[in-house]
């Protein structure tokens, strides 16, 4: 469980300065590091540094991430397995890429 956490947990930890370092007034008066990682998610694809496929991944691994919260894997009935570990980081690599190709600005 921990493992298909930690890629939802990086994501926001790599999102938070990224909009800290290039454009914190897209959140308006939300504090970067108060933001949901919903919010953090939408705002880097509005401002075009991730595509908007990435942005779709992200989201699911959003969901998975929220699997943190015992109620929420037990509401789901669902089992996570080392292929959906697999296909978490795939998401968090993609974001890597995306943010690195993208300037500041950019969008």
């Amino acid at each position: 469980m921990a493992a298909i956490i930690m890629p939802g947990s990086l994501l926001e930890g790599v999102l938070v300065p990224v909009i800290q370092e290039r454009d914190r007034a897209l959140l308006g008066s939300t504090s970067p590091d108060r933001a949901t990682l919903d919010v953090l998610i939408k705002t880097c694809h509005q401002a075009g540094w991730i595509g908007a496929d990435i942005e779709r991944f992200c989201h699911e691994l959003r969901r998975y991430r929220n699997h943190v919260h015992p109620h929420r894997e037990i509401q789901e009935a669902h089992t996570l397995d080392r292929d959906t570990l697999n296909v978490s980081w795939q998401v968090v690599s993609a974001v890597l890429n995306d943010l690195a190709t993208t300037q500041p600005g950019s969008g």
